[in-house]
């Protein structure tokens, strides 16, 4: 276990957060058989990090705070928040996406940046006609842009909220076209360098440092994960990362290093559908209330990983949870945990 404060004098409170946390972890590795686990959480000035049990079993390497996880759905704030700089300069998030992606067919009907943002832009799977190699290949943005441009959209856009990974796969093409350059290129010149996030990266076969093993059970065993070519999901789930690393995006957004708070003040919003109901999801980002606070967050899930990002900036405060299984609902359940602990004691 390594454990790490960046300030000298840490408070009792925190402290004492720390403590729950360490029970929380023990007690839910235990009763889900995870293998491996980091946690990572700061407040203010005060960051603890930790890791627990095993990053790779078979060679019984524990995981630690840099372990390297497959980031699954939090991608989403990361290509959400590569769109929102471009707005800055470049790019109307209003505008119908076929003005900069013009390999993507015009629809029924018109589909704005803004509504596939917040998945409410009828692109869905269930119009996918899905073939077992897809996610076992190497693909261009092109290619996969291809396996859906033509499909019809599921449902009138901002008439119903739909999950949906196609869609942001869709804003990562956005990106390479408005700003010239791949999709990992702009990332890491825009969002991942100036934050020093060192450990981000798309997910591919190369050697990498500190990199955890994946697994899932089946029929009540534990198995290495099987191989996902990632390209496939690329801008919506494809890349990898650490808890230390997700708390570097979240207090760089806290502290508006990449983007200015009136920029990210819109992501944080609930979207609206055209009947006038609201959804739980703005611009990127999940959004619940707790108490008097908005709790932003997005969990990631996909075989051999699970992942959470819990920010509430109004308190300065942030935390991210990666694990080696996969789809591990508790993960979610063990990051609102600790952030009501938290709100309790301060």
């Amino acid at each position: 276990m390594i454990n790490e404060f960046i300030s000298e004098g840490v408070d009792q409170k925190f402290i004492k957060l720390k403590e729950h946390s360490q029970k929380l972890i023990t007690h839910i590795m235990k009763t889900k058989n995870i293998p491996g686990l980091s946690i990572a959480f700061y407040h203010k000035d005060n960051l603890y990090s930790e890791g627990f049990g095993y990053a790779d079993l078979e060679n019984k390497i524990v995981a630690k705070p840099d372990t390297v996880y497959l980031l699954g759905s939090v991608m989403k704030p990361m290509t959400a928040l590569a769109i929102m700089k471009l707005s800055e300069t470049v790019l109307d998030i209003e505008d119908e996406v076929q003005r900069y992606v013009t390999f993507y067919p015009k629809k029924k009907w018109p589909i704005t940046i803004r509504q596939i943002l917040g998945h409410m832009s009828g692109l869905s799977w269930k119009t996918l006609e899905w073939k077992k190699h897809y996610d076992k290949i190497q693909y261009t943005t092109r290619e996969v842009i291809d396996l859906f441009k033509d499909n019809e959209l599921e449902f009138k856009p901002g008439t119903k909220y739909e999950y949906s990974s196609l869609g942001y796969n869709l804003l990562g093409a956005v990106i390479e076209e408005v700003s010239g350059v791949p999709y990992e290129e702009y990332m890491k010149s825009n969002i991942w360098k100036p934050l020093k996030m060192d450990d981000t990266q798309l997910d591919t076969r190369q050697i990498i440092m500190n990199r955890a093993r994946g697994y899932d059970y089946e029929n009540g065993t534990l198995l290495n994960s099987v191989y996902i070519n990632n390209s496939l999901w690329f801008a919506a789930g494809g890349g990898r990362s650490t808890v230390l690393d997700l708390l570097k995006l979240s207090k760089g957004l806290d502290n508006e290093t990449i983007l200015p708070h009136k920029v990210q003040n819109q992501m944080y919003e609930p979207m609206i559908l055209i009947d006038g109901t609201k959804t739980d999801y703005g611009l990127g980002w999940r959004l619940n209330k707790e108490s008097d606070y908005t709790i932003i967050h997005h969990g990631g899930g996909q075989p051999g990983t699970t992942t959470h990002l819990l920010r509430v900036p109004s308190l300065d405060f942030g935390l991210a949870i990666g694990c080696n299984l996969g789809y591990v609902d508790q993960i979610k359940e063990m990051a609102f945990e600790i952030e009501k602990i938290f709100i309790k004691i301060n």
